[in-house]
Parts: C-alpha cells; sequence; structure tokens
C-alpha cells in the first residue's frame, strides 16, 4: 500500500505542474464554431486581416470642448503603440479629409453622401471612434495585454476629467480568461480544501478524508492535464471540468470510506475490512459511474464545441477513473488501522442511512424527481446556443457591460461604419 501511495503521489505531483501550465482562451471564434454565425465571422477575417477589432469612444461634452478636442488628437497616435495593435482608424487623420487634425474632419464627415444615406446625421451624440486592428499573429495573451494597457489609459483619462467608452472582442474574451483564471487558481483549490474539511467532520478521521479526497485531486488534475495534450485550451465551461471531477470522484470515495470505516467499527481487520468494503461497493458504484457517465455524454449533442468537449472528457474520466478508484483505494483505507469512536448505536454512515431509508419508504417521488432531473438534463443543452451572449455573465455594473451598452445606445461611429461599408467592396485600410 506504501509502494502504489507513493506512486500515486508522485504522479498526482506530476499531472498538476503540467496542468497548471493550461493556457486560457476565450476568443468569441470558439463560440462560433460550427454554427451559422461562423460564416459571417470569417468574412470579417477575410475583411480587416484579422478576427478582432477595437472600438474607443471618446466624448466631448460640446463641439467646443478644447480639452477633449486636443486629447482626440493625439490619442490616435497614443493608441498606435499599444501592444497586439497593427494599425488604428483615426478620425482626425481620415484619407480625403479636407483639412486633417482639426474638428473639422469630424464635422466635414457628416456631410458626407454615407452618412445622410444611412439617417445618422443628428442621431449621436458628438463624439470620436478610434478603431484598432489587431495583429493576427497575436495570441490570447498579448490580447489579455492590450486589454489591460486600454484599461490603464481610461483611468489615466478618467484623471484627465475625460470618459473613455471601449468595447470589442478581445475585451470579452480578456475578462472571461480572468475569470477562467479565477476558477483554476481560487475557486478549485478552495474547493478542494472545503471538500477536505468536510469529509473529515462527517467520517470524523482525518487520514481517511485525505485518503478519500486523495483520488478525487488526482482524477480532477488528470482532466486537466488531458485538455492540455489534447491542445484544447481553457475557456469558462472547460475550467468548470476539474472541479466537476473532484466532487463525483469525491462521492464515490466516500462510499468506500464509510464502508470501511463501519467495518472496522464491526471489528474486522483492516485488509479484509478493505476487501468487503469495496466488494459491498463495487457494484453500486460501477452503474453510478455509468449513468452518470451517459449524463455527460449528452452534451455531445451540443452545437456548441466547448459544450460537447466538457461532456467527452468528464464522461471519459468518470468511466474511467471510478472504476479503478473502487480497485486501489481500499489497498490505500487499509493503512488506517483504527476507525473513530462514534459513540453507542451510531455509525459514520447514519446520514446516508437515514437518506437511503426515506427515499425507499417515498420511492414513487424519488423515482419521479429522478426521471424529472434525468429529462431535464437530457434537454438542458438545447438551451445553451440561445444563451451564450457572454455579456449576460457580467453584473449590470461592470464597467464592461456599460462601455457596450453605451456605445449600442449611441448608435455606431460614423467611422467605424464608413470602414466596415468600404471594406464590403474588398478595399484596405
Amino acid at each position: 500500500p506504501w509502494l502504489i501511495l507513493m506512486a500515486l503521489v508522485a504522479a498526482l505531483g506530476g499531472l498538476a505542474h503540467y496542468a497548471d501550465g493550461w493556457a486560457t482562451d476565450n476568443r468569441v471564434e470558439i463560440w462560433l464554431r460550427g454554427r451559422e454565425g461562423l460564416e459571417q465571422y470569417q468574412i470579417l477575417q477575410q475583411r480587416f486581416g484579422g478576427d478582432e477589432v477595437i472600438l474607443v469612444r471618446l466624448k466631448p461634452s460640446s463641439e467646443e470642448d478644447a480639452r477633449a478636442m486636443t486629447a482626440a488628437k493625439a490619442m490616435g497616435l497614443q493608441l498606435a503603440e499599444l501592444p497586439s495593435v497593427s494599425q488604428v482608424l483615426d478620425p482626425f487623420r481620415l484619407p480625403g479629409a479636407a483639412k486633417p487634425g482639426t474638428q473639422n474632419a469630424w464635422l466635414g464627415a457628416q456631410q458626407r453622401p454615407l452618412a445622410q444615406a444611412l439617417g445618422l446625421i443628428g442621431q449621436a451624440s458628438l463624439h470620436f471612434d478610434f478603431l484598432l486592428q489587431l495583429d493576427p499573429s497575436a495570441g490570447q495573451a498579448e490580447r489579455s495585454q492590450l486589454a489591460s494597457a486600454l484599461q490603464k489609459l481610461r483611468e489615466e483619462k478618467r484623471g484627465e476629467g475625460l470618459e473613455l467608452y471601449i468595447a470589442g472582442h478581445p475585451l470579452v474574451s480578456a475578462a472571461l480568461d480572468a475569470e477562467s483564471k479565477q476558477v483554476q487558481r481560487v475557486f478549485a483549490p478552495m474547493l478542494a480544501l472545503v471538500a477536505i474539511m468536510g469529509v473529515w467532520l462527517l467520517l470524523r478521521s482525518l487520514p481517511i478524508a485525505l485518503l478519500s479526497a486523495f483520488p478525487a485531486l488526482l482524477g480532477a488534475s488528470a482532466i486537466r492535464a488531458g485538455y492540455r495534450a489534447m491542445q484544447w485550451d481553457a475557456n469558462l465551461i472547460l475550467v468548470s471540468a476539474g472541479p466537476i471531477m473532484l466532487v463525483i470522484l469525491l462521492a464515490s470515495a466516500l462510499h468506500l470510506s464509510s464502508a470501511y470505516l463501519r467495518l472496522l467499527g464491526e471489528g474486522v481487520l483492516p485488509v479484509e475490512a478493505a476487501r468487503q468494503a469495496r466488494k459491498e461497493k463495487f457494484s453500486a458504484g460501477l452503474l453510478a459511474a455509468i449513468t452518470t457517465s451517459m449524463g455527460f455524454a449528452v452534451f455531445l449533442s451540443s452545437s456548441l464545441e466547448p459544450v460537447r468537449r466538457l461532456g467527452m472528457g468528464v464522461a471519459s474520466g468518470i468511466i474511467v477513473f471510478v472504476p479503478a478508484f473502487y480497485i486501489f483505494l481500499p489497498t490505500l483505507l487499509s493503512l488506517v488501522k483504527k476507525g473513530p469512536s462514534y459513540g453507542r448505536h451510531k455509525t459514520p454512515s447514519t446520514a446516508f442511512g437515514d437518506l437511503a431509508l426515506s427515499s425507499y419508504r417515498f420511492r414513487k417521488v424519488t423515482i419521479a424527481l429522478s426521471a424529472l432531473a434525468l429529462i431535464g438534463g437530457f434537454f438542458a443543452f438545447q438551451n445553451l446556443g440561445s444563451n451564450t451572449n457572454a455579456l449576460r455573465y457580467f453584473p449590470e455594473s461592470d464597467h464592461l457591460k456599460q462601455d457596450f451598452t453605451s456605445i449600442e445606445a449611441d448608435g455606431t461611429g460614423l467611422t467605424t461604419v464608413e470602414v466596415l461599408a468600404r471594406h464590403l467592396s474588398g478595399e484596405t485600410w
């Protein structure tokens, strides 16, 4: 048992270290693969020579706001120096402008035939739009650096009494990347700690709690390492695979641990108690693994690639790890020679026994609720496609969502509309 434990500890360390390098990527293209919006997205890629652009908007208080006008004139050059930016469309440096670098460049745009045809004159407040084209070779890490630089620029302008509104897919993906890393580096470790504490309180044995949590930690690290080996970068859906595996495997291990402690309390020798616990729980554990794996396999029907990958990974992990842990975990449990004292007429499985008896007494209700849960889980994936607007993820107070809302309320900037329309003819910037 000690040799097995040492080998598994080494495996856990290696998998956890490898999985720690799992990169994050929440770019919009990931959510469009296999969906009808991908074709329009690919057209934008061809037109702009990249996959994403960012709109930076400055709103002067009036046409006579000299301070805002001075800042706007200099902002185009300032934005061009940001990381991953390959080109900036500057309203003060438009090709063909009558007087480049003056306020008349913006006012003159209102008189252009396109602006009149679109009916945008007088509908939006005065604002200056800067459109940033990103370097197509920039990875997600570079895009996140750009998002941070833009946030810093926003704070600088706010200190000068000016307000910037910034919108674009790279900002959303950078924010979702930060959330993904938060799940991996904060939520998942806290979940593991709380789970171990809960098992310790339930079974009243720290060694058993650690041995029960060990397979769960190993499985959670293994699935993350597997995703990295498949070169499937983490996103806000895939990153949940680790916590999901942790909870499912810990629940499976808990059945074995509670049975082992009960047998120890009945005076059975450790090795024999481990063997009996395996024999007693293996069939039920295997059935639970199969049904749970089938439940996650339903996600393979989703049109979203991250959901399909989540279902594929978790379903495979459960069907592999649960039976494996039921085979070798009892051997590790036998290292604990003595169980805790629970007092008279009490066993570590009392709470589970009461729940099982209640479920049996009201078995029709239990079966009905289980059937409803199964049906609900089967059809839940159908709603995933219509609820993938990333902005819904953020609270109303988030500046990212407020910027998008403000820009939408004002209408698309004239310069942005002109660039989009010109590129339909295939012209370059």
